[in-house]
């Protein structure tokens, strides 16, 4: 967590980049993307809570990427599922990354991607929203049950959902949890005779995507979180809000009060070149409104 403390009394633009979950690359597991115009006086107090990307495949976590990124519970050894990157925030209360208050005063959210193997671009798995995550995904599904069992994208009322268990009948597989405020949900184990990970964990964001479920050999993916800005369409205003809003999604779709055209994500470094997602930790830039 990082302290922004007012300089002047003026307008500032806010940009949040959310993290990408683990094995993400541009059209699944991406970070989302906000921005906005606020007023805030001098010495406000702001606090900036910067997403951590989630672990790759097999690299086992026993607690949360830093701000809601899901991990993915442990089979054998060290095979897992991906984990679920962080969302990237601010807030106007302090407190640890998971504590209620501070949760409860987030007016800008960049969500997470979920953590990700098995996908293809074409389904825009795992990525965070917009104003709804995207479902974890996978291209062919021969048996209709494949995509019932990855892990589903966050809303602005609620986390992802429980996916169903694929090879359920085998015995100590485990499905994945349900994603919930702030928090993504936790990957599923595989069966135990595999030397395959499981499910992989949900994004975080306003409220979390849920993890996968676990199966006898595969690895899925888990849902995508939602974004938030204060003001902007469709999402519930707080005391403090942003005008100028920009919402765009982990496959670079532009939202309002539904989604629109692919339009990209400006890169951190060089924001004339976009890309239909952000890969790596989450970013925040605050910068003043030039007075015309």
């Amino acid at each position: 967590m990082q302290i922004f403390t007012v300089p002047l009394n003026t307008t500032y633009k806010i940009e949040c980049w959310g993290a990408s979950g683990g094995d993400a690359n541009i059209g699944y597991g991406c970070g989302g993307y906000v921005s906005g115009d606020i007023s805030l006086t001098k010495n406000q107090v702001l606090y900036v809570y910067i997403g951590q990307r989630g672990n790759d495949i097999d690299q086992y976590s026993s607690t949360y990427m830093f701000n809601g990124g899901g991990y993915a519970n442990i089979v054998v050894a060290t095979y897992c599922g991906a984990c679920g990157g962080g969302a990237t925030d601010i807030r106007t209360t302090n407190g640890d990354w998971d504590n209620p208050s501070s949760l409860d005063s987030r007016i800008i959210i960049a969500g997470g991607g979920g953590g990700v193997e098995l996908a293809d671009a074409t389904v825009f798995s795992s990525c965070a929203g917009g104003l709804e995550g995207y479902d974890g995904r996978v291209e062919n599904d021969p048996y209709g049950a494949y995509n019932a069992s990855q892990g589903k994208g966050a809303t602005q009322i609620a986390g992802g959902a429980s996916p169903t268990i694929y090879d359920g009948g085998k015995q100590n597989i485990q499905n994945g949890t349900a994603g919930t405020l702030g928090k993504g949900g936790l990957g599923g184990k595989n069966y135990p005779g595999t030397n395959r990970g499981g499910g992989g964990g949900g994004g975080g964001g306003l409220y979390g995507g849920s993890g996968a479920s676990g199966a006898y050999g595969a690895i899925w993916n888990g849902g995508g979180g939602s974004s938030y800005i204060s003001g902007h369409p469709g999402c519930t205003a707080k005391t403090q809000t942003f005008i100028n809003t920009i919402m765009i999604d982990g496959a670079g779709y532009q939202w309002t009060s539904t989604k629109g055209a692919q339009v990209g994500i400006p890169t951190t470094a060089n924001q004339s070149i976009r890309e239909n997602g952000h890969i790596g930790d989450g970013y925040c830039i605050i910068t003043w409104v030039p007075i015309l």
